[in-house]
């Protein structure tokens, strides 16, 4: 098993920029809407801001926002149909974002699914 990094462009733009780090609820109305084709980048490992990455994401004249997931899954296995549909499954799962990069065109946040019952008091 090895770990990989999806990630996936959200539709909105800059209706959907956060603001001091928090995202809006369209940003998780977003994400419910995302299908298999918004699936743009599977990074193994960490996440690395490259210049080839930046070209990717970077549009200028464009904001975009990306949501990213980790995901767990048999090595080379990362451009099966499965993959895009495990990594799909979580990211529509998720109920909390975390920014990893932001930059003048996009942000792209870490997304997780954090059980709202949870007390830490």
């Amino acid at each position: 098993m090895a770990l990989y990094k999806a990630i996936f462009k959200l539709s909105g733009g800059s209706q959907i920029k956060a603001v001091s780090g928090h995202v809006p609820e369209a940003f998780f109305d977003s994400v419910k809407k995302l299908n298999a084709d918004n699936l743009i980048l599977v990074q193994q490992g960490r996440f690395v801001l490259s210049n080839e990455v930046h070209e990717l994401l970077d549009e200028p004249n464009a904001y975009n926002v990306y949501a990213s997931v980790i995901l767990d899954f048999p090595e080379g296995e990362e451009k099966s149909d499965a993959f895009k549909w495990k990594a799909l499954e979580k990211v529509k799962q998720s109920n909390y974002a975390r920014p990893l990069a932001s930059n003048i065109n996009y942000e792209i946040f870490i997304l997780e699914y954090v059980d709202p019952s949870f007390d830490d008091d």
